[in-house]
């Protein structure tokens, strides 16, 4: 079993004056999906320190619209020392419509050090 998959319900005013879901709102939608794998790896919402988002790239592939479900799935996540990248893929109506890879740096936030990836994620990532 994986990192259980993000349905996003796309809503009205999520679109742009062409009648897509606005291309601001993808990044929206893959911050939902990245919150969700976070807190299935860490067995719970917050881990000892806080992730920062160190990078964001989407490809729009095809248009998406209002009226039906997207579905946003972690298709990789690799842990290095003191980050996760985290690469999706988001789909509608059966077809792929974005690819995103972010990349989150674990952060002591009153120090600001880094910190390791925690144990229990690494654990899990293993078993994936």
């Amino acid at each position: 079993m994986g990192i259980p998959v993000t349905r996003i319900t796309p809503r009205f005013n999520e679109t742009d004056a062409l009648g897509h879901i606005n291309n601001a709102v993808m990044s929206v939608w893959f911050e939902v999906a990245r919150t969700d794998a976070l807190n299935y790896l860490r067995d719970g919402p917050r881990s000892e320190g806080r992730w920062l988002v160190a990078s964001v790239t989407l490809d729009y592939l095809r248009e998406t619209f209002y009226g039906s479900d997207v579905t946003i799935n972690m298709s990789r996540v690799f842990a290095g020392n003191t980050s996760l990248t985290m690469e999706c893929e988001m789909h509608q109506n059966n077809e792929l419509v974005v690819k995103g890879k972010a990349v989150l740096v674990h952060v002591d936030m009153d120090s600001k050090a880094k910190l390791r990836v925690p144990d229990v994620m690494r654990e899990k990532l293993a078993t994936l």
